[in-house]
């Protein structure tokens, strides 16, 4: 492993991001050194299942673990993958 194989560098790690899955990012969050590992999915959390939340383990940048993935580039979406294949564009289709 690398001196440089850490959250901060990690594919998954997202800088900021809220550890409660169904939470939005706020900009200009104060604590930018803590983040979310989202290499797997989120746990839910809590002993009622009516009442449990979907957490993502919260991390700070520069721990490291087992499935650190070298980042691909900045990615504008924050993380999620855009679609590959089966893309309708809307905007082109005509009704008959």
């Amino acid at each position: 492993m690398s001196a440089d194989e850490r959250c901060a560098t990690c594919e998954w790690w997202q800088a900021g991001a809220p550890a409660q899955s169904t939470w939005e990012s706020l900009p200009g969050q104060p604590e930018m050194f803590l983040g979310v590992c989202t290499v797997n999915p989120p746990v839910l959390i809590g002993a009622d299942p009516n009442t449990a939340k979907p957490m993502f383990p919260r991390t700070h940048q520069n721990r490291r673990c087992g499935s650190w993935t070298e980042r691909e580039g900045d990615d504008p979406d924050g993380g999620e993958r855009a679609p590959t294949a089966s893309v309708v564009n809307l905007a082109d289709r005509k009704a008959a």
